[in-house]
């Protein structure tokens, strides 16, 4: 199942770049050592700048999907779509917004607890140039509704990494 997910999230990410064809997005099945190529999964069409960064785990029989939703300016959100078989996805809309002074929210990494809630680790930007990315955080108890924590990993003071 591990092998599946990460060939869906490597099709995804390539699918969902905005960028890709449909003959570039490729899938690795279960059971085979081969690739086999797909098509888009998501289309892009409603973001002026594109989708990036999907996240996709299996949860429950149900793939999940959240991804950043990029729009002109540089302003993006963390969205959510869903897939019976991980290839035909259905947006279900925003589920997390930018905080106040930041340009956008992506990169979203969604882990789901034993005790059922999901965690998300997400980068924000200040401003475009330099380009000042930190780590914010929220928590859900369905992986649709965010309680937004806040920044967890600020920048580091001059000189640090």
């Amino acid at each position: 199942m591990s092998m599946i997910l990460c060939a869906i999230m490597v099709a995804t990410a390539l699918a969902v770049a905005g960028n890709a064809n449909a003959s570039d997005v490729i899938r690795m099945d279960a059971g085979t050592t081969e690739w086999t190529k797909r098509g888009m999964v998501l289309d892009a069409t409603c973001f002026s700048i594109g989708v990036q960064y999907p996240y996709v785990m299996e949860d429950g029989g149900v793939y999940k999907m959240w991804y950043a939703g990029l729009n002109a300016g540089v302003h993006g959100d963390i969205y959510y779509a869903t897939s019976s078989d991980g290839l035909a996805w259905f947006p279900q809309g925003m589920v997390l917004s930018r905080p106040s002074g930041t340009n956008y929210a992506a990169a979203p990494c969604v882990l789901k607890g034993l005790d059922g809630t999901y965690e998300m680790w997400y980068s924000c930007q200040k401003s475009i140039s330099p380009r000042n990315s930190q780590v914010y955080y929220a928590t859900s108890a369905d992986g649709i509704s965010w309680s937004p924590y806040g920044l967890v990993l600020p920048i580091g003071p001059a000189g640090s990494f």
